[in-house]
């Protein structure tokens, strides 16, 4: 579970494991100890969890409300993606992975060369391009990430015909653990997926596809309740960008490097509590596609399980170099407030950052004094955006000359 203060997330996250409650305070003795906001009450609610949802119970002395989607409640359950407010905190659930791939020999691995899809044609090439218009929209009309998540998600569904779930999920390559950030089912009816752990670590270390196809009738009675449950054949895993960077995050709100929430015992692997919020840059970031072939033969599947993942890849290079584009601009649009254009001509589009970092250094500084600043400030103390834009106009002409 996240938590957001006066919108900015906070490094406290909170794993919410199967089978346990957990008391919601301002209190040191809470389980969930909320010190940094005055309007939580020491102890103001309770929350027990289960392998799908959590069910939140405010204490009869809490002084302030909780509400969720603009509306107080007293009693709810919330599943993964929605959130509560109390006073300025927001928290959020978010849904940790579990497996969706049976650990028995009837699982082959294969590991996608992007060569080998180079010159693979699509049999409904007509229908995936459609599809792909309306790509540009979906990331520039997303104003978060999880509009952007839950429009991707979506887009898959619609291009990839067998995909029976698709969820976008991240890993922090330091600790190895592995977060659902958003899921959805072409069926809502058929519950969540569970992707595989092991899957998305293999994607992300080796940044390529990673294709996992099981046999049903090969997997032993061990695995009979998984399939009959999920009703997928095959998964595949695309990494989004490389280990290590996060140019795909968007926006404050979901910035997220890790995302703990719902833990429900997973047999591939059993997530471990953090502390804390791990670097923003150890952290990479995929899709999970999940589904299942109609009986065409072996061939016959792969060959169009790769055309699936060269679209799916397809998505993730575009969406990738957007978004990279996107916070270029926002640095340099940042930049702008500081530095005139002659300076960010002299530092380039490629802004070694390392050059604004605190050194020992001879400087030239210029130091203009403005008769009269204060005054005209007060003048004009309805429209100061529009004061300083004429002075900074004035001082870019004089530093354009010494520079």
């Amino acid at each position: 579970m996240l938590a957001f203060h006066q919108g900015r997330l906070l490094d406290h996250q909170f794993l919410l494991a199967d089978g346990r409650t957990y008391s919601l305070g301002r209190g040191d003795d809470n389980h969930i100890a909320v010190t940094w906001d005055d309007r939580v009450s020491r102890h103001h609610a309770r929350l027990n969890a289960s392998d799908r949802d959590v069910r939140l119970t405010v204490s009869n002395s809490a002084a302030n409300p909780v509400f969720l989607d603009g509306e107080r409640i007293q009693e709810v359950v919330l599943r993964p993606g929605q959130s509560f407010v109390i006073g300025a905190t927001r928290f959020e659930l978010q849904q940790v992975t579990q497996s969706d791939s049976p650990q028995n020999p009837a699982i082959q691995q294969l590991a996608i060369d992007r060569r080998e899809l180079k010159h693979l044609r699509y049999d409904d090439a007509d229908k995936r391009i459609e599809v792909l218009t309306s790509l540009p929209s979906v990331i520039r009309e997303s104003g978060v990430d999880r509009d952007l998540y839950l429009r991707l998600a979506n887009l898959l569904l619609a291009g990839i015909r067998h995909a029976e779930g698709v969820a976008v999920v991240s890993m922090d390559v330091t600790t190895d653990r592995t977060v659902v950030l958003h899921q959805e089912r072409r069926f809502e009816a058929e519950g969540s997926i569970r992707p595989s752990a092991r899957l998305i670590r293999n994607a992300v270390l080796q940044q390529r596809t990673i294709l996992h196809i099981w046999d049903e009738d090969a997997a032993g009675a061990g695995d009979a309740h998984y399939t009959q449950h999920s009703g997928f054949n095959w998964a595949f895993c695309t990494p989004l960008d490389e280990a290590g960077r996060t140019d795909f995050a968007d926006a404050p709100s979901e910035t997220a490097a890790d995302l703990p929430s719902l833990h429900t015992g997973s047999p591939d692997e059993t997530p471990t509590e953090d502390s804390g919020a791990a670097p923003a840059d150890s952290v990479s970031r995929a899709f999970y596609v999940a589904g299942r072939s109609p009986g065409e033969g072996v061939r016959g599947n792969q060959r169009r399980l790769h055309a699936d993942i060269k679209f799916t890849e397809f998505i993730a290079e575009i969406v990738t170099s957007l978004q990279r584009s996107r916070e270029l601009e926002r640095q340099q649009s940042g930049l702008r407030q500081f530095f005139s254009p002659p300076v960010l001509e002299a530092l380039g589009k490629d802004l070694d950052t390392s050059l604004l970092e605190p050194r020992e250094c001879d400087v030239t500084v210029l130091f203009c004094d403005l008769r009269g600043f204060s005054q005209h400030a007060e003048e004009q103390a309805d429209n100061l955006t529009g004061l300083l834009e004429r002075v900074s106009l004035a001082l870019e002409v004089m530093t354009s000359q010494i520079l």
